[in-house]
């Protein structure tokens, strides 16, 4: 019998978990959902260009939830920030979803992370946000000499999209550590918001420092321009660890080895090598390597509630979402 698989939104994110699904592990029928025929015209044609043999017996491109089956056994949803909630709620009305993936940033207003996880619960829909460098092997092995607890935690480069792409270092920094709840401060953001590739958002710069409740201190720090490569480091009184992420290059050390250096070089695996994987571990064990939903909410809002003071304060004062994906 085939699982039941559903990729929400078709656009260049949402054909990438497609093109993963392909390398699934057993028989399951796909759909794919997006309003818009020109992205599932390209999502259709990336999909049947991938080479190699596939477990897929169907596949469904569709351009309404009511084409949706009753029961979806995982359900990607890869839509942007602004939509995502009305999304939700019109496919968990529709449809019965075991499980569900969702993209970040997840909503652009506080309100929408209590509605949704309100929903999920009344539809007992589990749910995991994809920052995936939980699930880069680099991370996961430096993960294991990281002894736990409060550690410090950076991050430099330039033109990487502090508004977009935050909410990756964050986790990144929740997941070495295993600290959840952050406060976090607005005051070195750069005074201008700019408008973002994506049509319809917006991008942040400058520096997000903050402090977990159990003492993690994290910096996050992005220069509007540039090309200085993104570097993660890392470190506590047992380990430091140094990571260039542009260069694929490691290097970590640790007390207990006299603070010799161990030098690493990996590669980045992209979302295509990813989802199938997410997917076969929640339908094997009914859980995954991605971040819980509860966990990421937490995260996410911290960040929201820096980047809305910042938007409030010098785009438009009476702001009640910020328009980020």
């Amino acid at each position: 019998m085939s699982v039941v698989l559903a990729v929400i939104g078709s656009g260049q994110l949402g054909s990438r978990h497609l093109q993963a699904l392909k390398l699934l592990d057993r028989p399951s029928s796909v759909f794919v959902l997006d309003p818009n025929p020109q992205a599932l015209r390209a999502a259709s044609e990336l999909f049947a260009q991938q080479s190699g043999e596939s477990l897929v017996q169907s596949i469904q491109f569709v351009s309404d939830t009511a084409e949706l089956p009753d029961a979806i056994d995982v359900a990607v949803v890869a839509t942007g920030a602004n939509a995502r909630r009305k999304v939700l709620q019109h496919l968990l009305a529709h449809s019965r979803v075991r499980y569900l993936i969702l993209e970040k940033f997840l909503f652009q207003e506080h309100a929408d992370y209590v509605a949704v996880a309100a929903r999920m619960r009344e539809a007992a829909t589990k749910s995991w946000v994809n920052c995936p460098r939980r699930m880069w092997p680099i991370y996961r092995k430096l993960k294991e000499v990281v002894p736990g607890g409060p550690l410090d935690y950076r991050v430099t480069g330039s033109a990487w999209g502090l508004g977009c792409n935050a909410i990756h270092f964050l986790d990144h920094a929740a997941f070495l550590s295993g600290s959840g709840e952050f406060t976090l401060q607005s005051s070195e953001l750069d005074p201008e918001v700019v408008a973002s590739r994506r049509d319809g958002y917006c991008e942040f710069s400058g520096r997000i420092r903050g402090e977990s409740k159990d003492g993690t201190r994290v910096e996050i720090a992005c220069d509007r321009a540039g090309t200085m490569p993104v570097v993660v480091t890392a470190w506590n009184q047992d380990m430091q660890l140094l990571v260039n992420e542009t260069a694929c290059t490691a290097v970590v050390a640790q007390r207990e080895n006299g603070w010799q250096w161990e030098s690493l070089t990996f590669a980045v695996p992209f979302q295509s090598q990813l989802t199938h994987v997410a997917v076969q571990q929640l339908l094997d064990r009914g859980n995954c390597e991605l971040t819980p939903y509860e966990l990421s909410a937490s995260l996410h809002v911290s960040l929201l509630d820096v980047f809305l003071e910042h938007y409030r304060k010098h785009v438009d004062s009476h702001a009640t979402c910020c328009p980020i994906t």
